[in-house]
């Protein structure tokens, strides 16, 4: 664990990568969620009789709709008093690439362009406007038909992806997509700039990719589920799809996760000091961490007594340094890989972009982009070896416990301390210890202090919980967020 010394110190993460597994290949088009609707809105007397609903709902899209946020986004941008105000501020239509990139899809904005040909857009808004099923799935023409038959559930994988569909139950894949918006992808223009966040845009928080799989809410049916379930070509399922009734994937895509959370990280880093307009617009500022800038003056301060701990930050005192939390989880592939030794070769480079940072403050882009460089293929070989690491049900009090272990670092500021939580929470709920009872007033008021708790579905705006989210961050103490952990390591232990 100590191989990651200088990774607690320095590092954090702020975009998403594009070559980790892949995850989809761009051989089709995209065909509107309209089409989807035909058969995933609710499922025929014949689906049922013929036991089609024993493996899938076939009510996904109507599901989506109605209850995901994400059939939202773009009237959240085109609709809402924030959005409006966003758009009117930076002079720009809301369809345009720097809202829609991560708001919309293709087919939605071709068809704003060209006055709607063929869809109605008013009457097909949360059908087609939003992250729709294609923005996840991929785009479809290349499977669409191919995927309605029985036969399409012993494919593999790598097929689908040739086809143009998106694995999204490989873990790092699904990150990776998921990553590409809440955390940022230059090359597909999916980044939240400092100039979008002065004209309001909300700030993008940490993520913990299964805790907010599991409160989107979801539309689909579980691995776990679908092992309960029993369906035509099951065991050819689960073969193909490299499952097998003793894996425990939520606990492995918790760990996947946080490893993918930093490569993409890197890469955004890299690609930003390495474009042109990057070094000419250099230092970009949302590649730093904000509340360096923005918080609250006072004395005592935690910010200062971590600086002054011998494992603190390194930097020099006053230097902004790179967005923190995507390193707070990495740890927790530590040990899973056997003779892997691709991480430890991250920390050379590592130091040379700390060393870039304390020369100058935000250092220069050329230095960035040549240390974030020689990480990234240090990256892939890791969650390479991760993605062939075993999971087991038994790993998870070791995690708890590991999860515990890092709430004692003196870095961990707020959005670190969430993703602490929201990973010792979600695990915790799936594989509860037999006094699991006894967690429950610790983990309300973990919950409590660090607002881990997220509005389900279409429940509540963002914009309507940004004052409560601001000020949790704001009145965010380390000592009170540590010594819950510490009662919860107590409890583990018994």
């Amino acid at each position: 664990m100590r191989v990651f010394l200088v990774l607690m110190w320095l590092f954090a993460a702020l975009a998403p990568s594009t070559v980790l597994s892949q995850t989809t290949v761009t051989v089709g088009k995209y065909q509107g969620s309209s089409r989807c609707y035909r058969c995933h809105e609710e499922p025929s007397q014949f689906d049922m009789d013929s036991g089609v609903t024993r493996f899938i709902q076939l009510t996904e899209a109507k599901d989506w709709a109605k209850k995901d946020k994400h059939a939202r986004a773009f009237t959240n941008v085109r609709d809402t008093r924030l959005g409006k105000q966003m758009c009117e501020i930076l002079g720009i239509e809301a369809h345009a690439a720097e809202c829609a990139s991560c708001h919309s899809n293709p087919h939605w904005i071709n068809n704003q362009a060209t006055g709607g040909a063929g869809i109605d857009l008013t009457e097909t808004i949360y059908k087609e406007s939003g992250v729709t099923c294609e923005s996840c799935h991929g785009a479809s023409t290349g499977w669409d038909r191919e995927h309605s038959t029985v036969d399409w559930r012993w494919k593999l994988p790598a097929d689908k992806i040739a086809m143009g569909m998106v694995d999204v139950r490989n873990p790092v894949a699904r990150a990776t997509m998921c990553f590409s918006c809440h955390i940022g992808d230059l090359a597909q223009n999916r980044i939240v700039t400092h100039e979008m966040y002065a004209a309001g845009h909300p700030p993008l928080p940490s993520i913990e990719l299964e805790t907010f799989l599991e409160k989107m809410p979801g539309h689909w049916r579980t691995v776990e589920e679908k092992k309960q379930s029993d369906f035509q070509f099951k065991d050819k399922f689960f073969e193909v799809n490299g499952m097998s009734a003793g894996d425990y994937t939520r606990l492995k895509s918790v760990v996947l996760g946080a490893a993918v959370a930093y490569r993409t990280s890197v890469q955004l880093i890299s690609d930003q000091a390495s474009s042109e307009k990057g070094r000419e617009t250099w230092p970009q500022l949302e590649l730093f961490d904000c509340y360096a800038c923005h918080h609250d003056l006072k004395i005592p301060s935690w910010r200062q007594a971590r600086g002054n701990d011998a494992h603190g930050y390194k930097l020099r005192p006053g230097r902004p340094q790179m967005i923190y939390w995507p390193t707070t989880l990495l740890q927790l592939g530590v040990g899973r890989i056997e003779g892997d030794s691709s991480l430890a070769a991250v920390n050379g480079p590592l130091a040379q972009l700390g060393a870039s940072l304390n020369q100058r403050p935000f250092g220069t882009p050329e230095a960035i982009a040549n240390a974030a460089n020689a990480m990234i293929s240090q990256l892939d070989l890791f969650i390479a070896s991760l993605e062939q690491a075993s999971l087991k049900k038994d790993d998870a009090p070791l995690i708890l416990a590991q999860l515990c272990q890092l709430a004692d670092s003196p870095t961990i500021d707020y959005e670190s301390a969430r993703q602490i939580g929201w990973a010792f929470t979600i695990i915790l709920k799936q594989y509860p210890p037999q006094n699991h009872a006894d967690f429950a007033d610790p983990v309300e008021r973990l919950e409590i202090q660090l607002k881990l708790s997220l509005p389900s579905g279409q429940e509540r705006e963002i914009q309507d919980e940004l004052p409560a989210a601001l000020k949790a961050a704001s009145s965010y103490e380390p000592d009170a967020f540590r010594s819950i952990m510490k009662e919860l390591a107590t409890l583990l232990a018994q």
